[in-house]
């Protein structure tokens, strides 16, 4: 009796052992990661290339905006200092509406053309993120990347807290973490 129950707690010692083996042997099969996309994306040289001229861009525009409104300005001097009603006066005010008009068509176009460059920029630079990290998964048997957001986050600051509230990975085992070396292949 003694024997059989031995063995009974051998075999049953046998079967946990192997299905942590098991269990171990998929993990190592299939595991997972984690990625900071937005760390990637402040470290990607051309994101911040086309960043930077889409910020000076945006500077010239200013510019131009400003000239424009500076021109308005003159023009509605001119028109203040003409008799109200006279052929000046509605010559000058028809300059000034036809100047604010062709600023703000001006404004409209820049900002469209700026927006859809911005989202051609971070459509590629994802694209390119994302076929980095499929390779790097795929070569090491990794079926799962998920994002992630490796910041520290700061006490003092309430939307920080709010923002680490609502992350989607609250705690991960060290190692997971690929960002690293995604951003060594950006290079």
């Amino acid at each position: 009796m003694r024997y059989r129950n031995l063995m009974a707690g051998a075999a049953v010692a046998l079967v946990f052992l192997s299905l942590f083996v098991n269990a171990g042997e998929q993990a190592d099969a299939n595991p997972i990661a984690l990625v900071d996309v937005a760390k990637i994306f402040k470290q990607h040289p051309a994101f911040a290339k086309g960043m930077a001229e889409i910020r000076a861009d945006v500077a010239s525009i200013e510019k131009v905006v400003a000239q424009g409104s500076s021109e308005i300005k003159a023009l509605t001097r001119q028109r203040n200092e003409a008799k109200s009603g006279s052929p000046e006066y509605r010559k000058l005010d028809v300059r000034i509406e036809k100047k604010n008009a062709e600023i703000r068509g001006a404004q409209r176009a820049a900002k469209a053309d700026l927006l859809k460059r911005e989202s051609s920029l971070y459509g590629s630079v994802y694209t390119e993120i994302a076929r980095l990290i499929r390779g790097y998964a795929d070569a090491r048997g990794i079926i799962l990347v998920t994002r992630f957001d490796s910041s520290k986050m700061n006490l003092d600051n309430r939307s920080d807290i709010l923002k680490n509230i609502n992350r989607n990975v609250v705690y991960h085992a060290g190692g997971l973490d690929i960002t690293d070396a995604i951003i060594a292949l950006l290079e």
